[in-house]
């Protein structure tokens, strides 16, 4: 025994540990950080979710309105489709969820009692009540809208006339008109001036209606007429530029009587007769001078203006004394 402890070192017996248990052991890890992995994921997947807006459809449920509700003093107002209620007797509004008897019901006993014992002929006088206000306000407020924009589209149009600047109509024609309105009549009646708006972008807008309306106008009647006549002419702005006029004139078709075609027919010859010639023209001018007549000519009908036909036949007969003079001396 002592031999073998002096020459014999004392050697710990080895322990073959396996390796599956390290194995166990990482494996294990990794599964621990697979499921704190999968942990977090899901938490961020359930954060997102709940962050994420969720798409609930919510049904509002409609409410029709029921003609029994005028014996509890209510009428529908709003939009077909979604009614409010209007109490007749103090004109408040309850939404479209309160079209439920027991609410319209509750609002009746709690702020008219009074008006309980009522027999329902009395709500339906106040709904005609109702009904007449309310035509009546519709109807004033429209005719009022209706006078205020008339009135600006015509002092837009004399501004545009006079070539004035567009402000004008706010600045200077408003007020005088407020000045004059007052000093005739009251002050109460020149305030219903404010309703016309005069502002520069309006009267630029009224200007441009206006003009669009002419040219459709035009067009309109070009389109439906057998001929018309143009006239090119060149005109400056006040930059300088070159622009081009166009004069349009519609020719309408002859359809007259035999009996007024005559008589025209005659006017214009008695009129060539005398403009023909320059001596006879001046000869009739100087007769008219003579007589003291308000005209010392004759007009000139051309068929291209055919305007001038009434202007010459009215303007033949208010010399012809004169002519009946004339022509004694000279032979038609």
């Amino acid at each position: 025994m002592d031999r073998w402890l002096k020459y014999e070192s004392f050697k710990e017996p080895e322990v073959n540990i396996p390796n599956k248990p390290l194995e166990i052991v990482e494996s294990a890890n990794v599964k621990v950080s697979n499921i704190e992995q999968e942990s977090t994921s899901s938490f961020s997947e359930q954060q997102e979710t709940s962050l994420s807006p969720c798409s609930v459809k919510t049904s509002v449920k409609i409410r029709k309105f029921n003609e029994s509700y005028l014996s509890l003093g209510f009428t529908s107002t709003g939009s077909e489709k979604v009614p409010d209620a209007m109490c007749l007797l103090c004109n408040k509004i309850l939404v479209n969820s309160s079209l439920v008897p027991t609410k319209l019901r509750r609002h009746f006993e709690t702020n008219h009692p009074n008006c309980k014992d009522k027999d329902i002929s009395f709500f339906k006088r106040k709904y005609e009540d109702y009904v007449h206000s309310k035509n009546f306000m519709i109807k004033k407020f429209k005719t009022d809208n209706d006078n205020a924009t008339l009135a600006s589209y015509k002092v837009s149009y004399r501004i545009a006339l006079a070539g004035e600047p567009h402000v004008i109509g706010e600045t200077l024609i408003k007020n005088c008109v407020k000045d004059i309105v007052s000093c005739m009549f009251n002050v109460e009646v020149a305030k219903k001036s404010d309703a016309v708006d005069l502002s520069n972008n309006t009267a630029s807008r009224r200007i441009k209606d206006i003009a669009t309306d002419i040219e459709n106008e035009l067009i309109s009647r070009l389109k439906i007429c057998d001929a018309y006549t143009l006239q090119l002419d060149e005109s400056r702005d006040v930059a300088g530029l070159a622009i081009l006029l166009v004069f349009v004139r519609a020719l309408v078709t002859k359809n007259m009587s035999s009996t007024l075609k005559k008589v025209l027919d005659e006017a214009v010859k008695i009129i060539n007769f005398i403009k023909s010639q320059a001596l006879q023209s001046r000869n009739f001018t100087a007769l008219c001078e003579d007589m003291g007549s308000i005209h010392t000519t004759l007009l000139l009908h051309t068929k291209v203006r055919w305007l001038s036909r009434g202007k010459i036949v009215v303007r033949l007969s208010e010399l012809r004394q004169e002519l009946l003079v004339y022509f004694a001396e000279h032979k038609f």
